[in-house]
């Protein structure tokens, strides 16, 4: 199965979860999922490490389970989890060299998570020219993983983060030779979601459109999809809006039970709050 012809059913899937970073069973998270309707995964990666990890985990799973290759732009970023200390030109090429052929090897259809983040590079405390280069790094990485795609007719899952301008300029050129894009946890402003849309991208709606701190967002997204006639996930599809987790994060605060951690199963209440949301039950 590819995000292609998942697009184009009527199956609710999580277009976007860090699947083999949940500390839970595997096994039983696939079970959980399949008893709330939730059929397919999208297993992301963060650096071409977790994408070897996520491969062979995915193998364990292939009715379910998709998997991803890409770089991730907090790698970049000091005081991020993912930063890794000394990365530089030199080191990106040889890694993009890596992931390229990875993707071509093992048949990945999606590449990502990549992209570009703005929002914690602002709160890294690091002087502005600092910043400023390692944006041009950013965008560097970010537009070879673009070109890996495009040479090859991929998906991409794309981090776009305080940086929705940059992202947009740096696909523009290559949108016709991409498959589905999608711009994943959209939290943008309504100009940049509709600017997404009239490239024909698509957003990922996860659980934070059920977040109290959310309401603009609910605002922006009621306003692009009602009247759209959404009834079915199908419907939601067709708009350029994919369903998402970001497991193990983000849990939907509409569940009436608690969790320590967010799962694809949970894919079933983001699509009933924003049923909800769109036709204003």
């Amino acid at each position: 199965m590819t995000l292609q012809e998942l697009l184009k059913s009527n199956s609710l899937f999580d277009s976007h979860s860090h699947f083999s970073e949940i500390e839970a069973d595997k096994s039983q998270l696939i079970k959980d999922a399949i008893a709330n309707n939730v059929m397919y995964i999208v297993d992301v990666a963060v650096d071409l490490k977790n994408a070897k990890q996520i491969f062979d985990n995915s193998r364990l799973f292939p009715e379910q389970v998709l998997p991803t290759a890409g770089i991730h732009p907090e790698l970049l970023i000091p005081g991020s989890d993912l930063y890794k200390k000394g990365l530089n030109i030199l080191g990106l090429e040889k890694q993009l060299q890596e992931l390229r052929k990875f993707i071509l090897d093992n048949k990945i259809t999606i590449v990502g998570e990549c992209g570009l983040d703005y929002f914690w590079l602002g709160k890294s405390g690091l002087p502005p020219k600092v910043q400023e280069q390692i944006k041009e790094i950013q965008q560097y990485l970010f537009e070879q993983q673009v070109k890996i795609a495009a040479d090859n007719s991929l998906a991409m899952t794309i981090h776009s983060r305080a940086a929705e301008d940059d992202v947009l300029e740096i696909l523009e050129p290559y949108i016709d030779e991409l498959g589905p894009v999608v711009l994943h946890s959209f939290t943008g402003d309504y100009e940049s979601a509709a600017n997404a849309l009239e490239m024909e991208l698509y957003l990922g709606i996860n659980g934070i459109i059920t977040y109290k701190s959310a309401d603009t967002l609910r605002k922006d997204f009621k306003k692009l999809l009602r009247g759209k006639g959404i009834k079915t996930p199908k419907d939601l599809y067709k708009e350029h809006f994919m369903l998402e987790t970001d497991a193990p994060l983000l849990i939907p605060r509409n569940i009436n039970f608690k969790v320590r951690e967010n799962s694809p199963s949970l894919i079933k209440y983001i699509w009933e709050f924003v049923y909800n949301l769109i036709n204003e039950i």
